[in-house]
């Protein structure tokens, strides 16, 4: 009879416990700066909190229970300077999305990320860092607000990054794991099917 390795099973199983799933979202709702330009399908993103181009997020198909682990943006960006640093902020108030009301030039909350871009228009992606609050809110109110702006330096660096009507559509990407209960229930199964398989001889 074939055997598997002992290791073989446990890593399944543990594996299979642990991940939940990536889910990718277009924002439902984005407000930027023009500055003077009128409607356009851009936002101004030169200089940190002055040009705010705000993504707002609707992430109710992640289970409240799920833990975000990891979180990317992508963006089409335009950069007027040789190259210029991007700053992305979290901001727990999702407030505006619901009410559709421009949220303008908040104070700024949490940075996230950044990213570095120079030239004519292209999709950058930034890996943001979850790790400063419980997105177990976010997923609770079923939205999660971005903000991307200047340079971290405050240095006026003028640049753009396209919203949701220019068809060039911002991307959040969110990878979740299930809570420690299932992933404990999942593991105790897969314990079980260890224990089965040693009583056939099959390991």
């Amino acid at each position: 009879m074939k055997r598997f390795p002992v290791f073989a099973v446990a890593i399944f199983f543990g594996v299979a416990s642990a991940f939940a799933g990536t889910y990718t979202f277009n924002p439902v709702l984005d407000y930027g700066n023009t500055d003077g330009y009128g409607v356009a399908p851009w936002s101004f993103i030169c200089e940190k909190g002055a040009y705010q181009a705000w993504f707002g997020f609707d992430v109710s198909a992640i289970s409240n229970s799920d833990i975000v682990v990891s979180a990317s943006f992508m963006g089409y960006v335009y950069d007027v300077e040789s190259a210029s640093q991007r700053s992305i902020w979290y901001e727990p108030d999702d407030s505006w999305i619901a009410a559709n009301t421009n949220p303008a030039n908040k104070t700024l909350t949490e940075l996230v990320g950044t990213f570095t871009h120079s030239g004519d228009w292209t999709w950058v992606t930034s890996n943001l860092d979850v790790t400063q609050h419980n997105w177990g809110n976010d997923l609770a109110d079923n939205y999660i607000s971005l903000m991307v702006t200047g340079p971290l330096s405050g240095a006026h660096e003028c640049g753009q990054i396209y919203l949701t009507e220019s068809g060039y559509l911002p991307v959040l990407t969110v990878n979740t794991i299930i809570p420690a209960p299932g992933a404990i229930a999942l593991g105790s199964i897969g314990v079980a099917f260890v224990g089965w398989l040693r009583r056939r001889r099959t390991l």
